[in-house]
């Protein structure tokens, strides 16, 4: 699923991560007395930039060794890493976010569509299929996904190391 980068103030930026973030693990929820769902949790994270990019890692969750192979193997694939920032997921709406200012390393401008990659723990943030074929910023046609496999080998290994962990607690 692809969503928009948003504009967040002045001179930032955000993404809407909603169902990623529950997929990831990055938020728990609790259901309260009325049936709605209460945020008991949201992530604090790490989000490193790499060329069209973003891994977001639960700095409470996963394993700094962890965190810094999956480090490894994206700039190994990507050719690139620029800067690491922290971030918090925020509530927006009924739903969550995360600023994504860092995105700028990264190529990304406010409106351009990012496809979401969630694994257990970490979320990996890519240009999308363009979500407003009408667009015609010759710009935005400039810019290219994420090869699949980049994508695909770093949320297989994030998922990876999630079962390492389970097996190494004995869940």
């Amino acid at each position: 699923m692809a969503n928009n980068v948003k504009e967040n103030g002045k001179d930032a930026m955000a993404l809407q991560i909603t169902k990623p973030a529950r997929k990831a693990d990055l938020v728990d929820e609790s259901e309260g007395p009325d049936g709605k769902n209460r945020t008991e949790r949201m992530a604090n994270l790490r989000v490193y930039a790499f060329e069209h990019f973003l891994l977001a890692f639960d700095i409470d969750r996963v394993d700094e060794s962890n965190i810094a192979e999956l480090v490894r193997k994206a700039s190994e694939y990507t050719d690139s890493i620029y800067r690491a920032t922290e971030a918090q997921v925020q509530k927006s709406g009924h739903g969550y976010q995360i600023s994504v200012t860092i995105g700028a390393d990264a190529g990304w401008k406010v409106g351009m569509p990012i496809g979401t990659y969630p694994a257990p723990g970490m979320l990996g943030m890519g240009l999308g299929e363009r979500v407003d074929s009408s667009n015609d910023d010759p710009e935005a046609k400039e810019h290219t996904s994420v090869p699949p496999h980049i994508v695909s080998e770093t949320v297989k290994i994030g998922r990876n190391l999630a079962d390492m962990r389970k097996t190494q607690a004995g869940e």
